[in-house]
């Protein structure tokens, strides 16, 4: 079995506790979007930076000081997850296991559910994500994903300022 997992050691973690025997590959472009100047910080620590305060005004789509926004972050993994796909079907492997977080699995459903939702309609709490079924032909035709459900639990995330300062 295969397992795709972020070079984060958190993912990287993950992927060892659900898939112990599993072959590890690699993926540099499936780490978590890049907050730049707000990384390592919380939102509770960043109330008074009018910076922080201005990209939540903007529900967190604009690029963070000296990081990335959504739309380029949301490019990076969907080509890193849609080449990871090609790669699982090239080598036959009809069940791999994907560990990311949860800012690529908005993207990835985002990109490839074929259903038009916000990005943050994806958001699922830690642990959680989605079983995704792929058709080869569909997907390397129309790179959309046959069937999806949920598990673990959906949670909210509306990117309000006061939603994430508690």
């Amino acid at each position: 079995s295969l397992v795709y997992a972020s070079p984060l050691q958190r993912a990287q973690q993950t992927a060892r506790i659900f898939f112990p025997d599993a072959e590890l590959v690699t993926v540099q472009d499936l780490r978590e979007m890049d907050f730049g100047d707000f990384e390592g910080r919380t939102a509770e620590e960043m109330a008074d930076d009018e910076a922080y305060r201005a990209w939540v005004a903007g529900a967190c789509v604009d690029a963070c000081p000296n990081g990335e926004g959504i739309p380029e972050f949301a490019r990076r993994t969907g080509k890193a997850f849609a080449a990871s796909m090609l790669d699982a079907i090239k080598r036959g492997e009809s069940r791999v296991g994907v560990t990311v977080h949860g800012g690529v699995i908005m993207a990835v459903m985002a990109a490839f559910s074929g259903v038009d939702v916000p990005y943050n309609a994806w958001y699922v709490r830690n642990c959680g994500g989605y079983e995704i079924t792929l058709d080869e032909k569909t997907w390397v035709l129309q790179q959309k994903f046959s069937s999806y459900r949920l598990f673990g639990e959906q949670g909210e995330n509306t990117y309000s300022l006061d939603s994430n300062i508690e």
